[in-house]
């Protein structure tokens, strides 16, 4: 089972996903949702038989207590709703939710595709929804540094995505095309290598019988909720650090939404880098992201752990305005949320901080020795990072302007976004 696990981890450039939406404050218990509710979060007034439908199956829905989904698809054609309230868990509830919704959607021939949109009582934004604001004149989060050799493109990513978020902006394939190297923080598809699992095995060895005489009763509560809700063994947390349970309580969480990292920017870049035979340069190893992960105090771990499972509930509203910033292009604003969830973490345990620091700006300084080899290659060239990593003082962004270069943004469509300057500048 440990070896599941840390497979399932193991690509650790999901780290920043993690931290940045997992300490936040604590928010109230949300009041029982209404269909108007769920029509203002799909910016649609259903009518007709579909307004019919889903006030029957909602009515339905609303009753059950267990763990529970509702999906829906809705085009031009038609609409599909599907939903479940008998799985063992939440992310079997949204499974069978999305699975349901699809027989009916292609039964009937409807166009579109399904999208959790209920988990629990969690009102969950549709991929499509956010995505239909932008179009081919919106900033990507992609920008173009002319260097002493080939252009070199730098594309902040997302690690996992929903299927109705895709396809991708077309600028991406653009710098794809033109790029010979393509840069990753590590390659996604040698997740599963041998010698990196044995590595980060190595790495996360643990002695069960001493991690669980070290979880308290604030941590063992939440976490046997969370295993339950999720069929999980309680046993198999012992197995690994700590700070490895974090993750992956989010991870089934964000699945249970419906992302995947097999839809994620960096898989399917990898997918294509390797059919097309090109250079694939990683910026960091296997191990390099987690060690100071693994190697905290027990006691800051442990807080990871809970404050993870307790404050799960915000998560589906982080997840949108993570991915409302990158579609938008706007690197600052989310480089600011991602120091603002930390920094309130740190009130709790300054080591938190500590792990913010590691994780985003003493990363991008040790990446910048393989960026300035790229940007003095004759190749052009381009890197996709997580998009945590571009804004801030010491964002990859800001590292390249202090090097007297000038990074230009380019637009959903690919072309250059002209920044106006002040007179006398």
């Amino acid at each position: 089972m440990a070896y599941c696990l840390i497979a399932r981890v193991l690509n650790h450039t999901r780290v920043l996903l993690v931290v940045f939406m997992l300490y936040l404050p604590a928010t109230a218990m949300a009041e029982l949702l209404t269909l108007e509710d769920i029509y203002e979060k799909l910016e649609v007034e259903p009518t007709g038989d579909m307004a019919v439908e889903l006030a029957i199956h909602y009515k339905k829905y609303a009753k059950y207590r267990k763990s529970k989904a509702l999906a829906l698809a809705f085009s031009a054609n038609g609409y599909s709703i599907g939903y479940s309230h008998k799985a063992s868990s939440e992310l079997g509830a949204s499974q069978l939710a999305l699975s349901s919704c699809e027989k009916w959607r292609v039964d009937s021939g409807v166009g579109g595709q399904c999208e959790i949109v209920l988990l629990g009582d969690e009102l969950v934004s549709p991929g499509a929804i956010i995505k239909r604001k932008v179009n081919e004149a919106t900033p990507a989060m992609v920008w173009r540094v002319e260097g002493t050799g080939g252009a070199l493109y730098l594309v902040g990513t997302i690690h996992a995505l929903k299927p109705t978020l895709l396809p991708l902006p077309a600028v991406f394939d653009q710098v794809f095309a033109q790029s010979e190297i393509i840069a990753f923080e590590m390659n996604p598809i040698l997740a599963t290598d041998p010698v990196r699992l044995h590595a980060v095995q190595t790495l996360m060895a643990v002695d069960p019988k001493q991690q669980k005489s070290l979880y308290d009763k604030t941590t063992r509560k939440p976490l046997k909720g969370f295993a339950k809700n999720y069929d999980l063994r309680v046993a198999s947390a012992y197995t690994v650090p700590a700070v490895v349970n974090a993750m992956q309580v989010s991870q089934l969480k964000m699945a249970a939404l419906g992302y995947t990292v097999n839809t994620g920017v960096e898989m399917y870049y990898a997918r294509e880098a390797s059919k097309a035979g090109k250079a694939i340069v990683e910026l960091e190893g296997p191990t390099d992201a987690w060690a100071p992960l693994v190697n905290l105090p027990m006691e800051t771990q442990l807080l990871m752990l809970r404050e993870t499972i307790l404050q799960l509930e915000t998560l589906p509203a982080q997840l949108d305005m993570l991915i409302t910033s990158w579609l938008f292009g706007d690197a600052e604003q989310l480089y600011a949320e991602t120091i603002k969830s930390m920094s309130l973490s740190a009130q709790t345990d300054p080591d938190l901080m500590a792990v913010a620091l590691e994780i985003l700006d003493k990363r991008n300084q040790r990446w910048m020795e393989k960026i300035d080899g790229m940007l003095q290659a004759p190749k052009s060239s381009v890197v996709m990072a997580g998009a945590a990593h571009f804004g801030g003082e010491n964002g990859l962004l800001a590292l390249l302007r202090k090097q007297g270069l000038n990074p230009v943004q380019l637009t959903w469509g690919g072309d250059d976004i002209i920044q106006s300057s002040a007179i006398g500048d």
